[in-house]
């Protein structure tokens, strides 16, 4: 609730620059208007919830609210809030409570509306109730009422800044730096120093401190050191006013932590040139120039510096201090003790700049950039922060070459160097791919069966039917040959020629061996064809690397 002459905006207070006492708390308009509408309970600790079961924060925007998407039990801490990674349509979990975050789809935020102050004057228009009215050349707010003229209005303010938003209603303020570090726990945003210690304030109001070496010395005394030791402090103490001092002569000289001494009244003390130094004498002036050239290979003892390692002057280039006013300036001090100021924007009130719509070139982050990749088992699915997928197919090498498959190729790469998956086994030399079951000319083939023969030879009821030539030759000695007869007798058996029509009468058989006539026999040739060697199986064929995943 808001006291007399503030103006809350979203938790943000403002504070007219008059004297009004009139007060306008906007979360408490809207809380009237949408929370007491719905029958919404504040998330519980340690609680269990239902699908579809609502709830709202403790102290947490209006305008949202907590859907449950997977039943369970919440934590055993208080949930405040909505976490700052987490975005309207986003899922997070709560214990085992899945709760998915949820914009009331009627609810009226302020209105803002932008001109120049000139502008403004000159419309004179009347705000509605709650409407943000910004002078885009000042910065400067004013907040309607429903009934007020614009230059009857009051402009309002933060406590720590004049300035709260800018033309586009876009707060000034951040929490993180670019690299999302947040600025209040870990920027300086004042020093002071007490002594030796000098005390650093961050934002957040948390301090620390670094001790610095003590440079701050004590008068010496016989009995103690201080500006110098107590030995030589007791030597001056010795010596009578108007004593002169020894004339053209050192006692001792000091390099470092060495001392020279003169080892007798009348003692030389000879500088002598080192590497790239060379010394010039002027007994005159009573000095001795001691000039460098190129570089020193070693300068642990070298103190003083006037150019970095790229000759740059130190003191006009490096920062000596920098300190804060509390507000939003840093004066930064260099070496030569010239001050200029750094204008920061204020980060003591960042309540409302949580957020980026737009990365460092402009661009719209909600539907540039890719808030989340999964896939579907077919696709890349990809989704931007304004919910808009983009959908890219992916080659699944074990669905189109799973166990058992075969791959050929002229390239001898294996498939597992090729495709980064499986085992492959490099099928026979020689062997051609047949495809498996029963032929139409009735032979049966089963996976993963072999045959064939690279060379055939016929066997005989392969060899087709054939005809041969032969020739025949004639020997031997002669031979007879019997002719066996019928005789008559009867009517006319007078020697007659026998007639069946005389009526003769016919005898038995009678043989009668005819003279030879020369024996022989016949020998017959058959001609040889064929030379019965095995012949090439194979059809023409193309020579190609196969190979067979076994896992």
């Amino acid at each position: 609730m808001a006291n007399n002459g503030q103006l809350i905006v979203q938790n943000d207070i403002f504070y007219p620059n008059t004297s009004s006492s009139n007060v306008i708390d906007l979360d408490e308009v809207m809380s009237n208007k949408y929370l007491k509408e719905v029958a919404f309970t504040t998330r519980q600790k340690s609680t269990g919830y239902k699908i579809n079961d609502k709830v709202n924060f403790k102290n947490g925007p209006l305008d949202v609210y907590l859907l449950c998407t997977k039943a369970g039990t919440t934590t055993d801490t208080d949930l405040l809030t909505l976490p700052d990674d987490i975005n309207i349509d986003e899922s997070f979990y709560d214990g085992t409570v899945e709760w998915t975050v949820k914009r009331f789809a009627d609810y009226d935020t302020p209105k803002n509306r932008v001109d120049t102050s000139s502008g403004w004057q000159n419309k004179n228009p009347i705000l509605e109730k709650g409407e943000l009215g910004i002078e885009s050349d000042t910065n400067y707010i004013k907040v309607g009422d429903g009934k007020t003229t614009w230059n009857s209005l009051s402009y309002i303010s933060s406590p720590s800044a004049d300035n709260k938003l800018d033309a586009n209603g876009t707060a000034q303020k951040a929490i993180s730096d670019s690299l999302g570090n947040n600025i209040s726990k870990t920027y300086i945003k004042s020093l002071s120093a007490n002594g030796t210690t000098i005390t650093y304030t961050k934002g957040d109001g948390s301090t620390g401190t670094i001790k610095t070496q003590d440079t701050t010395y004590k008068n010496a005394t016989v009995s103690a050191s201080g500006l110098m030791s107590a030995a030589d402090k007791s030597k001056l103490d010795k010596v009578q006013t108007g004593a002169e001092v020894n004339q053209n002569a050192f006692s001792n000289i000091k390099v470092g932590s060495q001392i020279i001494s003169a080892d007798n009244k009348q003692d030389t003390f000879e500088l002598v040139a080192g590497s790239n130094i060379s010394l010039t004498p002027n007994a005159t002036s009573d000095k001795i120039t001691i000039s460098l050239s190129g570089t020193i290979s070693n300068t642990t003892n070298a103190t003083n510096a006037t150019q970095d390692s790229r000759g740059q002057n130190i003191a006009d280039t490096y920062i000596k201090n920098i300190t804060g006013n509390n507000t939003n300036k840093l004066t930064i001090t260099k070496g030569n003790d010239v001050q200029s100021t750094l204008v920061i924007n204020n980060v003591s009130n960042a309540a409302n700049a949580t957020k980026a719509n737009q990365d460092s070139a402009g661009q719209i982050i909600n539907s540039t950039y890719i808030k989340s990749i999964t896939y579907d088992g077919n696709n890349l699915v990809i989704t931007k922060g304004n919910g808009s997928t983009n959908k890219i197919e992916v080659t699944n090498i074990s669905k189109i070459y799973p166990v058992g498959s075969i791959y050929l190729s002229t390239v001898a790469t294996n498939p597992a160097t090729l495709f980064g998956i499986g085992t492959w086994q490099a099928l026979p030399a020689g062997r051609v791919l047949i495809g498996q079951g029963r032929s139409d000319w009735g032979t049966t083939y089963n996976n993963g069966n072999t045959g064939g023969e690279v060379n055939h030879t016929l066997t005989t009821n392969e060899i087709p039917a054939h005809n041969h030539t032969g020739s025949a030759n004639t020997s031997g000695s002669t031979h007879t040959h019997d002719l066996t007869m019928q005789a008559s007798h009867g009517k006319s058996g007078n020697g007659g020629v026998p007639r069946f029509s005389d009526g003769d009468i016919w005898s038995a058989n009678k043989t009668k061996t005819l003279s030879a006539a020369g024996s022989h026999t016949h020998n017959v040739t058959i001609n040889n064809a064929g030379g019965g060697q095995p012949h090439n199986n194979m059809q023409p064929y193309l020579v190609v690397y196969m190979w067979k995943r076994t896992a």
